[in-house]
């Protein structure tokens, strides 16, 4: 009850210690605003995990040596990125948490940097890169950032599936 309390306690302080910035989406952002919002948004997560906080020089890093896998349009506005250090409208830094596949599931730190597919879709010299699709329904293309494996457990129908701090509980025994 104790942390749960703390914890309730620690999400008003970071959400109310925010700046008020408007959250205007169609302005371009200054990429290590973007990172210090991503980094505010998650920290409690991440401290969690144990993970380090996201850098700008972590994404740029990634743009330079991961780019050419995006289609020529997004791959433009990623390396438009690396050079000015803003993030476009359309662009945004994501977090997955957990990854499923048929038998396990895994518990990830995976960060991305999201793409919105423009209407011109990819050069004919390259392949067509199949977008994922936002929850909207907008598609995008996914260049990630940083992946990183935190613990996992095999998926067995009717058996509960123990959480990240029963796992890594048991890790550091």
């Amino acid at each position: 009850m104790t942390r749960f309390v703390l914890s309730l306690v620690g999400l008003v302080l970071l959400v109310t210690s925010r700046p008020l910035i408007a959250a205007d989406s169609s302005q371009a952002k200054p990429l290590d605003q973007a990172v210090l919002e991503f980094n505010a948004e998650w920290e409690s997560a991440r401290r969690q995990v144990g993970v380090p906080r996201l850098t700008v020089e972590e994404i740029v890093a990634a743009i330079r040596h991961d780019s050419d896998a995006l289609s020529d349009s997004a791959q433009t506005i990623a390396m438009d990125i690396a050079e000015t250090r803003t993030l476009p409208v359309g662009v945004k830094l994501s977090l997955s948490r957990r990854h499923f596949s048929n038998q396990t599931m895994s518990y990830v730190w995976h960060v991305a940097l999201n793409i919105e597919k423009s209407s011109d879709g990819p050069k004919a010299n390259k392949e067509t890169i199949q977008p994922k699709l936002r929850r909207g329904g907008t598609p995008f293309e996914r260049l990630l950032i940083r992946k990183q494996y935190l613990a996992s457990q095999p998926r067995e129908r009717g058996k509960e599936l123990r959480s990240l701090e029963e796992l890594l509980a048991k890790r550091s025994r």
